[in-house]
C-alpha cells in the first residue's frame, strides 16, 4: 500500500496495477495493514488520529483523541501528534511512531478496540544536558521540554506536562526567597543562545516569566522597547539563579507576559 495527500492505494506487486483503497482523507502521513486486511491511516492536521478502515474502504474506528494531544500543558497520553509510522504486531497491538522531540514518543494501542495501552519515551539529547532535578521534590525532574515524575519503587518516569518547545539543551532549577521554584532553560553553551526562565506554579503547571539573552542575540529576538536588565528583573522575582546567567552587562532580559498570582 502507498499513501499521499488525501488517499491510500493498493499496488499489486506482480502486475503493478494500482487500485484506490481509501479516498477523501486529510493529510495522510503513513499507512499500515493487519492480517484481516484492515487499513490503518495515520493522519496529520487537523485530525491527528489513526483512522481504521475495513478492506472495502469503510471507516470502522478512530484511534486517539480528535485533534491530537496538546503541544503544551498537561500531558494527554490518549492522543497522538506528528504520526510518522504505524505497525500492527502479531498480537494485535498498534504501534504509533511520532516525529516529535518534545517528547520523543512511541504509543501502543489495542488495534481492535482503539484503547490506549502504553507509551515509550526517549532517548534524550546527547548527555541529557537539558535534565534537572526539582529541589523541592527530588522525584520530579525536567528534560526534553517536559516535566516528569519518577516512581520511587520502579524508577520509571511518567510524563506530567510539556513545558516548552524551545531548544532545550541546558537546564537548572532555582528557588526564590518566597519559596517559588524556577527553571532556567538554555539552547546550548554558545553565548548567543537565549535562556528561558519558567516558574513552576504547581505539578504540570508552568509559566514563562522571562527570556534572557546576550545583546547580540537580543537584536533579533527581543523588541527594543521591552528590554530590561537581568539584574533588575531577578531582584524583583527574588531568584537565586541569576548568577548562573552571566554578568549584568552581558545579559538582557525581557518580559513574557503579566506575572500571575
Amino acid at each position: 500500500m502507498v499513501c499521499g495527500g488525501s488517499s491510500i492505494a493498493k499496488v499489486n506487486p506482480q502486475t503493478g496495477v494500482v487500485e484506490k483503497a481509501v479516498d477523501g482523507l486529510n493529510n495522510v502521513r503513513c499507512v499500515a495493514a493487519d492480517k484481516e486486511s484492515n487499513i490503518y491511516a495515520g493522519l496529520g492536521e487537523p485530525e491527528n488520529q489513526v483512522k481504521v478502515f475495513d478492506k472495502a474502504g469503510k471507516l470502522v474506528r478512530s484511534i486517539g483523541k480528535p485533534g491530537g494531544r496538546n503541544l503544551l500543558g498537561l500531558w494527554e497520553k490518549n492522543g497522538v501528534r506528528f504520526v510518522t509510522g504505524l505497525k500492527v504486531d502479531p498480537k494485535g497491538k498498534l504501534w504509533v511512531m511520532e516525529c516529535d522531540a518534545y517528547p520523543r514518543r512511541i504509543s501502543v494501542w489495542d488495534a481492535q478496540s482503539g484503547n490506549f495501552e502504553k507509551e515509550l519515551f526517549g532517548p534524550t539529547n546527547y548527555g541529557a544536558g537539558g535534565g534537572a532535578i526539582c529541589p523541592t521534590d527530588p522525584d520530579t525532574v525536567i528534560g526534553q521540554g517536559c516535566e516528569w515524575k519518577i516512581a520511587p519503587g520502579t524508577g520509571r518516569a511518567e510524563c506530567i506536562a510539556v513545558i516548552s518547545r524551545v531548544d532545550w539543551k541546558n537546564a537548572r532549577f532555582g528557588t526564590g526567597k518566597d519559596g517559588r521554584v524556577y527553571a532556567a532553560v538554555g539552547g546550548g553553551w554558545p553565548k548567543h543562545k537565549a535562556v528561558n526562565i519558567f516558574e513552576r506554579i504547581s505539578a504540570g503547571n508552568w509559566k514563562l516569566r522571562t527570556i534572557v539573552s546576550t545583546e547580540e542575540a537580543d537584536q533579533n529576538i527581543v523588541p527594543r522597547h521591552i528590554r530590561a536588565t537581568a539584574k533588575s528583573r531577578f531582584r524583583k522575582e527574588g531568584s537565586k539563579s541569576v548568577g548562573a546567567l552571566g554578568s549584568d552587562s552581558d545579559w538582557i532580559a525581557h518580559e513574557s507576559g503579566e506575572r500571575g498570582a
